[in-house]
């Protein structure tokens, strides 16, 4: 569910929070044994549209599911406890993979594309053992422990029901329950209620957000598509009007892309792209570590692009990972 600050610049990119998704033609359903592969090559491909990363290989050498997570899918699969549908998989990495640019619009949709959100099936009744949604019969596992650190460790559960989705003008509900319209606006009081989004040049404001991959632009009070580089854009709206991952410039008050590697920047403003950063001693936009390369353990430094920076090596480093959860 998407959850929106309530102003006219509605518009917001959503991020690929599905386990991943590869571009194939094949029709014939995808092994689970080459999901990993392609929900991870899948992701990067957004990432890599985004300019969340410089290019697919180094998004791969980055990125990191939380331990355990494909070795106990595997696991549950031949056991029974999750049903996995690779016919669904491959039609929804194919979708992905089709996108062809970061225009706000694609991600939204894949992200709630019943295709894509049907792939695993658990089996596991309310109150039963569980260690990821996957495994529960209504997709939602709750913790036991609250600190336990998912993305580092195996976390026990519950299965627990999900109430069924709230209708658009009701307060927004606490996870797991969504709203039916899928977006929640957070008024200025700091009231969040479910609202309905309306398309392309329909009325929108403070009670009425855009669709996904659009913006309410105030002079006219209607949603609109986002514009590209070089064109007219409004400071204000904080870039919600330019296509992503361009800004609006506030001096000449046009959609500006990120400065690339090497480019003069300043460090007080940054605007690199956000694989690099501003080097306060060059006043240039230089890369951020990769995994394997130094980096700063104090924090002074640049953060790592992938995984985090390694106290005892000084090095960027990614979680170590290990079989099933038992």
């Amino acid at each position: 569910m998407e959850r929106r600050r309530s102003k006219f610049a509605v518009g917001l990119i959503g991020v690929l929070g599905l386990a991943g998704m590869t571009a194939c033609n094949d029709t014939e359903p995808l092994p689970f044994a080459q999901f990993e592969s392609s929900d991870q090559e899948a992701l990067c491909h957004g990432h890599v549209l985004c300019g969340t990363f410089p290019d697919q290989a180094t998004c791969l050498a980055s990125i990191q599911v939380a331990p355990h997570y494909y070795d106990t899918l595997s696991q549950d699969i031949d056991s029974g406890k999750v049903v996995y549908d690779g016919g669904k998989a491959r039609e929804c990495f194919d979708k992905v993979n089709a996108l062809s640019s970061c225009n706000r619009l694609g991600f939204p949709v894949i992200k709630s594309d019943p295709i894509c959100t049907t792939i695993f099936s658990g089996t596991v009744a309310v109150g039963g053992a569980c260690l990821f949604p996957e495994e529960c019969l209504g997709g939602a596992c709750q913790q036991s422990d609250a600190s336990c650190a998912s993305s580092t460790q195996c976390c026990p559960g519950t299965c627990i029901a999900v109430p069924p989705p709230v209708a658009s003008g009701s307060p927004c509900p606490p996870p797991p329950a969504n709203c039916a319209s899928g977006i929640c606006v957070l008024a200025p009081d700091g009231t969040a209620t479910c609202r309905t989004p309306v398309g392309l040049g329909l009325f929108c404001g403070l009670e009425v957000p855009c669709a996904g991959g659009l913006y309410c632009d105030p002079a006219t009070g209607s949603c609109k598509a986002p514009v590209g580089v070089g064109e007219a854009c409004n400071p204000a709206l904080d870039s919600e009007d330019c296509d992503v991952p361009d800004s609006c410039d506030t001096t000449t008050s046009v959609c500006t892309p990120p400065l690339p590697v090497g480019a003069a920047c300043d460090p007080s403003t940054g605007g690199c792209m956000s694989y690099a950063s501003c080097d306060a001693t060059t006043d240039s936009c230089v890369e951020r570590p990769q995994v394997g390369a130094s980096c700063d353990p104090s924090g002074a430094g640049p953060a790592c692009l992938g995984g985090s920076c390694d106290a005892t090596s000084a090095t960027c480093t990614l979680e170590p990972t290990a079989g099933a959860c038992s």
